[in-house]
């Protein structure tokens, strides 16, 4: 799988729009230097996505990791979502969908998943609660870096910038594309 902007970007055009629109979280074409940046310094193994939307992040790390197993969580499913998890997986043999509640990720797949992930990509919902739920998933997964998508949105970081701080993360590298994504690794990681 070619890894340039422009073949990802001719990707991306393919995808259609889910019936939830979100222009905010839409992640853009001009993120995909970021993805790539971000794979280049945690070399996951393994990358979880909570939050699919359209799957435009899940597209990208596809292209930036095309060896490496990619799973994407939402609890939100429709017809549109399935084409585009599908033509993903088409290009990406280790990219897998799961429909599945964030509130349901450690009861579910806690023990199997423990250790798993080396990177977990949160781009879910972005209240308080759903944030710090998705944040102590990958804590709880030991998961070594974290990467929080629309950093840099006016509403949302100073959410982030409160569990950051709560849980002792520390701040790696923050991009400046799209609505920003800061990559945090996690201080409590047993590695």
């Amino acid at each position: 799988m070619e890894n340039n902007l422009n073949v990802v970007n001719t990707f991306l055009g393919t995808l259609e729009y889910a019936e939830r629109p979100d222009s905010k979280s839409e992640l853009l074409p001009e993120s995909y230097q970021s993805i790539k940046d971000i794979v280049g310094k945690t070399n996951p193994k393994a990358i979880l996505e909570l939050g699919f939307n359209r799957g435009s992040s899940a597209a990208m790390f596809a292209h930036a990791a095309p060896n490496r197993e990619i799973i994407s969580i939402d609890h939100y499913s429709n017809n549109q979502i399935k084409r585009n998890a599908n033509r993903i997986k088409a290009l990406h043999k280790h990219f897998y969908f799961i429909r599945l509640n964030h509130n349901g990720i450690i009861p579910e797949y806690g023990k199997t998943w423990k250790n798993k992930f080396d990177l977990v990509y949160i781009n879910g919902d972005k209240d308080s609660p759903s944030i710090k739920r998705d944040i102590l998933a990958a804590m709880e997964l030991n998961t070594k870096f974290i990467a929080l998508d629309q950093y840099n949105h006016e509403d949302i970081k100073p959410i982030y910038d409160k569990y950051i701080k709560l849980f002792k993360l520390n701040k790696t590298k923050v991009y400046a594309t799209s609505n920003g994504i800061a990559l945090i690794s996690n201080s409590s990681y047993a590695g």
